[in-house]
C-alpha cells in the first residue's frame, strides 16, 4: 500500500442496534443560484466535498470534514447544518483532519524553504474538540494518511484509537511504527519494521490491538499500550491489502490479492480477490470466507457479527456496477444485496452509524446516499440522478426537458417538477460520457456479458427507444448524429491508421460507409475533438488545426488553421462545435503562451476569425451553439461556471452562469435560444433564462 497525501476522515464506533423501516421522504430542491429559474432534481447529503464520510456519535447526523471545518446533515431528512470550525481562532490552511470522539487530529505539512528540496515532514496536531485548545504535537513524515477503524480502505501510516487517546504512526526516518499518547504527545513504545513506505497500520475499535501490514509479511499485531508482540494474524501474507476489525475486537475481516503469472512463470498482474476472509482474532484462526461474488471495494462492521460490503462488479467494456450487501458473519451468508448508485468515481466512502442502523456511501465529490442497514432501502429519496447527468435536451416546443444518466431518463417541466422516469438497462450498460454524446441522444450500449454492442436512438417526445441495431465498434468511441438517425461513429484503434469512422443508418439497421485515417494532426494520437455538420455530410476533426473531411469517403476537403486543440480525455466533452447553418465553427484552443484556453469562432468559408474570448483555465471545455446561431455556450467539466458568448463578435462580454462547486458536464439551448439547461456532476440540472438581465 503506497502512501499518499492526508485525507480528511471522521469516525466513531459503537455497538449496533436494530431499526424498523421508516417511510422514505423526498428531498426538496436546494435554493437556486442567482439567474437560474429551476432546478431539475434534488439530492440529499450534498456538499462541496464528501471526503471522510461518517456519522455523529448519536447516529443522527452525517458528517464530513473539509480542512478545518465540520460539515453535517440530518440523517432522516438530508437537511444541512451550518459548518462548524474545528480550528482555534485565526488558524487557516489545508490539513488532513480527523475527528475521533472528543479529539481533533490534523496532519499539517511544513513548507519547504525557497530553493530547498528535502523529504517533507509534518506534524500530527491534537486539539480538544470542545475548546479548540491544542493538546500536543507529534512529528510525522510528510507523506502520510490517516487510517480509521470503520473505513478499511484508508489503512494508512497514521491511525487514531476509537477513544481518541492514542495515535500510532509509521516513521520512514526511524523505520518503525510508534505509539503515542494523544493528549501529551508522550511516546509509549516503538517497533522496528522492514518496510515503512508501503506499510499501513490500524488500531482495533476496542482500543487494545495495533495491526500492521507490510509488503512480504503476514499481518503483525501488538498490544496497543504496552507494545507486547502478539502472534501474526493467521493465514495472512504480503498480499493482504485490506483489513477491518469488529467493534469488540474479536473478529477480523481481510481482503487479499492473487498473483497472475504468464507462461514463463513471471508475475504479469495482481488481481484483487472477490471474497473476504473472516478470522477469529482471539483464537487466531480462520473462520471462513464470504463469497461476495465481486470485488469488495469497501467493508465496515455494523455490529459484532454483521458486515456491510460495498462491491464493484466489473463488466468491461461497460462501467462497473455498484452493489451494497449485508453479511452475517456467524453463518457466512448474505442477508440482502441492493444496487448502489452509479457513482462518478471508483473510490468511494462507506461508513456505518455507531448504532448500526444506517449505512452511508459517497462518490467522494458531491453526494452521499444513506441506507437502512436492516433492509438496504434508501432513507432519503433523491429526485435527481444517482450519478452525473450525461445528456440534457429540450423536448419539442421547449416546454419540457429530458435529463439522462446511467440510472435512466427523467423528464421535467420548466418549473423543475419531475414528470416521468424511464429506467433502462441499455443506459446502465452504456458509455454515457459527455465526450460520446451530441445534440441528439444516440448512444453505444453493450449486452450484459459485454461481448456484443449496439447503437440505440432515443425518441425524446415519446420517452422510449426509437431504434436499435448491432454495431461492431471500439470500446471508446464518439457517437455523432445530425438528426438522431444517421450516425457517425469515430473510434480510436490501437494500430495505424489509429482513427476509424463508420457511418450507420440507425432506423434501417444498416452500415453505410467505413473508412480510416491517420490523425497526424492530433497531438499524441488518441480520440481527437470531433464535430458533425448540420447536414451530416462533413466531419470536423481537431488537432493541430481542424481537418474538414467528407463523411462518405473520408477525403480531406480543406484544413482550417485555428491553433492546436487537445485530444479528448475520457471525462471531457469535445471543444469543437458547428453552427446550425454550418457557416461558423467554434473551437477552444490553448493560448499562445500555453496558459489557459481561448474560445475562437471562425467563418468556415472565409477561414476568418469573427469572435475571440479568453476563457481562463478551462481545462476540459465543452462547446455548443444556440439554435439561432447567435450564441455559444462554453463550460468546463472540471468547473461549475458556464459562459454564454456572442458568436458574431467579441464586443459583448460573456454572461457567466455560476453554480457553486458542482462540475458542469453537458448543456443544451431551448429551441428559441432563450434558455439554457446545464447538467451537473452531482446528478441535477439547472435552467437559466438568457433573456433576463
Amino acid at each position: 500500500m503506497s502512501r499518499f497525501a492526508a485525507s480528511a476522515t471522521l469516525f466513531v464506533v459503537l455497538p449496533a442496534l436494530a431499526q424498523a423501516a421508516a417511510p422514505v421522504p423526498v428531498v426538496p430542491p436546494d435554493p437556486l443560484p442567482k439567474g437560474a429559474t429551476a432546478r431539475l432534481g434534488s439530492l440529499a447529503f450534498r456538499g462541496p466535498t464528501m471526503h471522510g464520510l461518517t456519522f455523529s456519535p448519536d447516529g443522527k447526523r452525517l458528517l464530513v470534514t473539509q480542512n478545518w471545518e465540520l460539515l453535517s446533515w440530518d440523517v432522516d431528512t438530508g437537511k444541512p447544518s451550518k459548518a462548524k470550525s474545528l480550528a482555534p481562532a485565526g488558524r487557516t490552511g489545508g490539513a488532513g483532519v480527523v475527528v475521533v470522539n472528543d479529539r481533533v487530529f490534523a496532519i499539517e505539512m511544513q513548507a519547504e524553504p525557497p530553493g530547498q528540496f528535502k523529504d517533507p515532514v509534518g506534524t500530527v496536531t491534537v486539539l480538544d474538540l470542545a475548546s479548540g485548545q491544542e493538546l500536543s504535537q507529534i512529528p510525522c513524515d510528510g507523506y502520510v494518511n490517516f487510517a480509521t477503524n470503520i473505513y478499511p480502505k484508508t489503512l494508512g501510516s497514521v491511525a487514531a484509537s476509537a477513544d481518541g487517546r492514542y495515535v500510532a504512526l509509521i516513521s520512514t526516518a526511524n523505520k518503525s511504527v510508534d505509539v503515542y499518547e494523544a493528549d501529551t504527545g508522550k511516546k509509549l513504545h516503538s517497533q522496528k519494521i522492514d518496510d515503512t513506505y508501503s506499510g499501513a497500520c490500524l488500531i482495533s475499535p476496542d482500543n487494545k490491538t495495533l495491526y500492521l501490514l507490510q509488503a512480504k509479511k503476514a499481518v503483525i499485531r501488538y498490544e496497543l499500550v504496552s507494545g507486547k508482540a502478539l502472534p501474526d494474524l493467521d493465514g495472512t501474507d504480503h498480499l493482504t491489502n485490506m483489513l477491518g476489525v469488529s467493534p469488540d475486537g474479536k473478529l477480523v475481516v481481510t481482503r487479499g490479492s492473487v498473483l497472475q503469472k504468464g507462461a514463463d512463470g513471471r508475475v504479469v498482474s495482481v488481481v484483487r480477490e472477490d471474497f473476504l476472509t473472516v478470522r477469529d482474532a482471539v483464537a487466531n484462526k480462520t473462520v471462513g470466507k464470504l463469497a461476495v461474488g465481486c470485488i469488495p471495494e469497501q467493508f465496515a462492521f455494523a455490529g459484532p457479527d454483521t458486515l456491510i460490503v460495498l462491491g464493484l462488479k466489473y463488466r468491461s467494456p461497460m462501467p462497473p456496477a455498484v452493489t451494497l450487501s449485508r453479511w452475517n458473519l456467524g453463518t457466512l451468508r448474505r442477508e440482502w444485496e441492493v444496487s448502489g448508485p452509479s457513482l462518478s468515481y471508483t473510490y468511494q466512502d462507506l461508513t456505518v452509524s455507531p448504532d448500526g442502523r444506517r449505512v452511508a456511501i459517497s462518490d467522494r465529490q458531491c453526494s452521499a446516499y444513506v441506507y437502512d442497514a436492516a433492509t438496504g432501502k434508501l432513507v432519503v429519496e433523491p429526485s435527481g440522478h444517482a450519478g452525473w447527468v450525461a445528456w440534457v435536451g429540450f423536448l419539442a416546443g421547449g416546454e419540457q426537458i429530458a435529463t439522462v444518466g446511467q440510472d435512466g431518463v427523467r423528464t421535467w417541466n420548466l418549473k423543475g417538477e419531475r414528470k416521468s422516469i424511464a429506467s433502462l438497462p441499455e443506459l446502465s450498460r452504456g458509455r454515457l460520457h459527455p465526450s460520446q454524446l451530441g445534440e441528439h441522444l444516440v448512444w453505444l450500449s453493450h449486452s450484459e456479458d459485454g461481448k456484443e454492442a449496439e447503437l440505440l436512438g432515443w425518441n425524446r417526445e415519446k420517452s422510449e427507444i426509437a431504434w436499435r441495431m448491432k454495431a461492431d465498434v471500439a470500446e471508446h468511441a464518439r457517437v455523432l448524429t445530425n438528426d438522431g438517425k444517421r450516425v457517425v461513429v469515430v473510434a480510436s484503434t490501437p494500430k495505424p491508421p489509429l482513427q476509424e469512422v463508420t457511418v450507420y443508418d440507425g432506423p434501417a439497421g444498416k452500415k453505410l460507409h467505413s473508412w480510416s485515417f491517420n490523425p497526424d494532426q492530433i497531438d499524441s494520437g488518441g480520440l481527437g475533438p470531433t464535430a458533425l455538420s448540420p447536414d451530416g455530410e462533413v466531419l470536423y476533426v481537431g488537432g493541430k488545426g481542424v481537418a474538414v473531411l467528407d463523411v462518405t469517403t473520408g477525403k480531406e476537403k480543406t484544413r482550417l488553421e485555428v491553433g492546436e486543440l487537445r485530444r479528448v480525455e475520457p471525462f471531457s466533452t469535445s471543444p469543437l462545435a458547428v453552427s446550425p447553418d454550418g457557416g461558423r465553427l467554434a473551437v477552444v484552443t490553448d493560448n499562445k503562451n500555453g496558459r489557459g484556453r481561448t474560445l475562437r469562432v471562425y467563418d468556415v468559408k472565409a477561414g476568418k476569425e469573427v469572435a475571440f474570448y479568453d476563457l481562463g483555465e478551462a481545462y476540459q471545455p465543452g462547446v455548443r451553439f444556440s439554435p439561432n446561431g447567435k450564441s455559444v455556450a462554453v463550460w468546463n467539466v472540471w468547473g461549475a461556471t458556464v459562459q454564454v458568448c456572442d458568436a458574431e463578435s467579441s464586443l459583448t462580454a460573456p454572461r457567466k452562469l455560476e453554480c457553486g462547486s458542482y462540475h458542469a458536464w453537458c448543456a443544451a439551448f431551448s429551441p428559441n435560444s432563450a434558455s439554457l439547461v446545464v447538467g451537473y456532476q452531482d446528478g441535477t440540472a439547472l435552467v437559466w433564462d438568457l433573456t433576463a438581465k
